[in-house]
């Protein structure tokens, strides 16, 4: 008796689009954030040096990446790229890193960052963040367990409550990103006397941070610095890839991955 193959679902323009600005639009830009502070000596000038010298380059990659992606249908991600440049060792060494490396950070990580923002939040609106009691730590450790188990079954299982859920996270990134804009602005021209921008900090010897040498040369952390905002566009690389698992990705328009 024959069987026929089962065809995977594919995905269409609109949750292809939706997907590949949710993963640019990574949380790590705001875990980052506060890294690249650190390595260009806590100035803001220098910072945004980084932010804007990184940014030139990841478009610059893109443009490349969208070439790539018009003669390539492979997998576009980093691990796909160790494929075809290094040796095969390298990229199961590579395949390997990457798999345990998102295996920790899909399945622990990031639930657990989940609840800590939103144990922040409340923290920041004055409410209680603790359940009182002796289990506290227990209480959070099965929410997270909850949190993983439904992302497991529901996101791994079902591709249309995956491409719900996509949407859902990439509108409330949005409303972050906006809200931080604004609560930005208002805060400059509200406390604008009270912010000191330098493009240099005071110098300050410290003995604890004798191992870092960007703390004590100037301009060096910037270079350091780029490699965090590299790493909060790992979604971009990925996502470029997209394109074999679309419905119709003869005429999908070839700029949906710069976008």
């Amino acid at each position: 008796m024959n069987k026929t193959k089962k065809e995977p679902k594919k995905l269409n323009f609109i949750f292809g689009m939706l997907l590949v600005i949710g993963s640019s639009i990574g949380a790590g830009i705001f875990f980052k954030s506060k890294s690249v502070l650190d390595f260009n000596n806590s100035s803001v000038i220098m910072s945004g040096i980084s932010w804007a010298i990184a940014s030139i380059i990841i478009i610059m990659m893109s443009f490349s990446l969208v070439g790539i992606s018009a003669k390539s249908k492979g997998d576009l991600s980093f691990v796909g790229w160790s494929k075809s440049f290094n040796s095969w060792m390298t990229y199961q060494m590579s395949k390997n890193f990457a798999f345990y490396i998102n295996l920790t950070l899909t399945y622990f990580f990031m639930p657990l960052f989940a609840l800590m923002s939103i144990q922040d939040g409340l923290i920041a609106f004055n409410i209680s963040a603790s359940f009182n009691t002796k289990f506290d730590w227990l209480i959070w450790m099965i929410l997270i367990l909850i949190v993983i188990l439904y992302l497991s079954f529901s996101a791994g299982l079902n591709i249309k409550i995956a491409n719900i859920q996509n949407t859902i996270t990439l509108i409330l990134k949005l409303i972050a990103v906006l809200m931080s804009i604004v609560v930005a602005v208002v805060f400059f021209f509200e406390k604008k006397d009270q912010i000191n921008i330098e493009i240099l900090p005071k110098y300050s010897f410290d003995i604890k941070n004798t191992l870092h040498s960007y703390t004590f040369i100037p301009g060096l952390g910037v270079c350091l610095s780029w490699a965090g905002i590299f790493f909060a566009y790992d979604g971009f690389y990925v996502s470029t890839g997209i394109e074999k698992d679309l419905r119709k990705p003869e005429s999908t328009p070839k700029f949906y991955s710069l976008v």
